[in-house]
């Protein structure tokens, strides 16, 4: 048993010693490349970092202050399109979570791509462009049951 614990004991030391010579032979016992394995430590040791970083930012109270700043800029953004009112231009609900960004044209997927490059950006980003953009035209608060009814009567008119 003592021969079994100073044997662990020395690979240990000599891992510690030899990190490249580690590599090498994991490498090759899994099929990888060298280059693989780094790559894979170094992802452990950005997510290791990641992890610290968020935590930090938890006890500074950060996100909360991240959340509420996105959470303005959304409605601002919202009362601007509502005229004046965070509220839908149809109905009137004026529930937040119940609120999205409209466009009037219905282009908006050709519009996330022209301006993200993918057509599956949206929330944050768009209300954050709209912004930058001065608040350009062609858009309205809506609540997503008027948004329902506005795509159900564009399909029933194609048909």
């Amino acid at each position: 048993m003592e021969y079994k614990r100073q044997r662990n004991e020395s690979i240990r030391q000599y891992t510690k010693e030899h990190p490249e010579e580690n590599l090498k032979s994991i490498a090759e016992l899994y099929g990888l490349s060298y280059q693989r394995i780094g790559s894979i430590l170094q992802g452990e040791k950005y997510l290791k970092y990641k992890r610290e970083y968020c935590a930090k930012r938890r006890e500074n109270g950060e996100r909360e202050l991240y959340t509420q700043r996105r959470l303005q800029i959304k409605v601002d953004v919202l009362t601007y399109y509502g005229n004046g009112k965070c509220a839908c231009v149809i109905c009137g609900e004026a529930r937040l979570p119940c609120l999205s960004l409209d466009h009037v044209n219905n282009n908006g997927a050709s519009e996330r791509r022209e301006w993200f490059g993918k057509r599956t950006e949206g929330g944050i980003k768009i209300y954050r462009k709209l912004q930058i953009l001065n608040y350009p035209k062609g858009y309205q608060t809506l609540c997503m049951n008027c948004q329902w009814i506005k795509k159900f009567n564009k399909t029933q008119t194609k048909e």
